[in-house]
């Protein structure tokens, strides 16, 4: 089971990695509602796989995973036209992945 969910992690980071690769143009074509809002989806959810990917210590390994990958997707968008790298951007991503831990990690308490 851990397995789909580290195979699920890559393709959610493939469409973050995706997303990014669109130009600023391109980008303001899409339905989204709000950028802070878009990042953290993209990153609560990608907080929810990475977790079950890890089997110890998943929260640290979910929050340090999530914030090195939004590092490199910042530092993506810095070659991409119309985009800028944002440490605000990377701070949802962060939060939003931190979000997703302590949701799981009360649920797994309240559970027991």
């Amino acid at each position: 089971m851990i397995t789909v969910f580290r195979c699920l992690s890559l393709l959610w980071m493939g469409a973050i990695f995706y997303l990014s690769s669109l130009t600023g143009r391109e980008l303001s074509d899409l339905p989204v509602v709000n950028e802070i809002i878009g990042h953290g989806f993209l990153y609560f959810v990608l907080g929810l796989l990475l977790y079950f990917s890890f089997r110890k210590r998943q929260g640290p390994l979910t929050i340090l995973t999530a914030f090195l990958y939004g590092l490199s997707d910042e530092f993506h968008q810095s070659f991409v036209p119309g985009r800028t790298p944002e440490i605000s951007d990377l701070l949802v991503d962060t939060l939003a992945a931190l979000l997703a831990v302590c949701l799981l990690t009360g649920v797994g308490k309240f559970r027991r």
